[in-house]
């Protein structure tokens, strides 16, 4: 076979692997430690979406078997060995994780190179053909959408005196202004505006309305918008991963937790919070569904956990207790980053 064409399907392959294996990793160790920190949870769950492209760093070429015209086949039983190392193994003394298959002379290989020896080559460039020019009708969909959406981002100032002296320094710190359009059904934050609807405002008292700012400014403070627009980027460009949207829905529930957490920091009463989420759901209804950046509410069933989770919230009674697990979750983060899961 081709080593340009083995190489592109030992990326697409392995990048699935991989891909899955980080997901189960983290969800194992959050888990396992308990950790109730959303936003701590959240940068967890997009660790194996930005792990894709670390990938290329990764990749080992002067240890690859078949560059050095090694075939793994031919290799005797107790030569070949599936190795699960998990330490400290490199100069810069950073956690590190590898699982994948190595020879008795350290050649590597992949499940990738396996398949590749067993199926028809043409089979191969078809599946990776297949991968690109669906690829790129992906990409030629999200031009026009984009294109699309800058017709709505048409904003008018929203002159709202807010009350709340904590949310209102958080404001002028981070330079963040109110805006209001007839284009959203939900309240939601672009750049560094929060958004309210027409449709939706009008039905806001006063503390409902610092409500939902408070929820929006976490989501500028943090930058959560330019991060999903780099996962939704990754998820189009790796489409052909299995299970990747159900993950993604998991990261944006621990994002909108988060969120709603960090409205408790603004001095906002969780009951106040939990009816405007109720009130803003049922507004919803009312009107077409339109997704855009960071909506204020996610579809209905969600409505019920975020306040279940809001309202009954138990703090961790010994600090040095979340430390120790937020230490050990970063550990096992920076070791799934820079370690090697099924890649040569």
């Amino acid at each position: 076979m081709n080593t340009i064409l083995q190489i592109v399907f030992n990326f697409l392959f392995n990048s699935i692997l991989m891909f899955i294996t980080a997901c189960v990793l983290i969800e194992i160790f959050l888990f396992i430690l308990r950790i109730k920190n959303y936003r701590f949870r959240y940068f967890a769950r997009i660790v194996p979406f930005f792990k894709l492209l670390f990938d290329f760093y990764n990749y080992g070429f002067s240890n690859w078997a078949f560059k050095n015209e090694i075939d793994p086949q031919l290799f005797e039983k107790g030569k070949r060995m599936l190795v699960l190392l998990w330490g400290y193994a490199n100069e810069l003394f950073l956690p590190y994780m590898h699982f994948g298959f190595i020879l008795k002379n350290k050649k590597t290989f992949s499940f990738a190179d396996l398949i590749s020896q067993s199926v028809n080559s043409k089979i191969i460039f078809i599946f990776c053909l297949s991968v690109f020019i669906i690829l790129f009708y992906l990409i030629y969909q999200k031009i026009l959408y984009v294109k699309n959406q800058k017709s709505n981002l048409v904003f008018e100032d929203y002159n709202y005196k807010i009350q709340n002296q904590i949310l209102l320094n958080k404001i002028k710190k981070y330079k963040i202004k109110l805006k209001i359009s007839d284009k959203f059904t939900s309240p939601c934050s672009y750049k560094k505006a929060v958004i309210f609807p027409k449709t939706v405002v009008n039905d806001l008292d006063e503390l409902e309305i610092e409500a939902v700012i408070s929820h929006e400014i976490c989501h500028i403070i943090f930058k959560d918008g330019i991060t999903f627009k780099i996962i939704s980027i990754l998820s189009m460009f790796f489409w052909f991963i299995p299970g990747k949207n159900l993950w993604i829905k998991k990261i944006s529930n621990e994002r909108e937790y988060a969120c709603d957490f960090y409205s408790k920091k603004m001095n906002i009463d969780p009951v106040i919070f939990v009816n405007v989420l109720k009130k803003i759901s049922i507004l919803q209804t009312k009107n077409a569904d339109f997704t855009f950046l960071m909506p204020f509410t996610l579809k209905n069933e969600q409505i019920v956990k975020r306040a279940s989770a809001l309202l009954n919230y138990e703090p961790p009674k010994y600090i040095w207790t979340k430390f120790i697990k937020m230490v050990l979750l970063s550990f096992v983060i920076i070791s799934i980053i820079f370690g090697k899961l099924w890649i040569f």
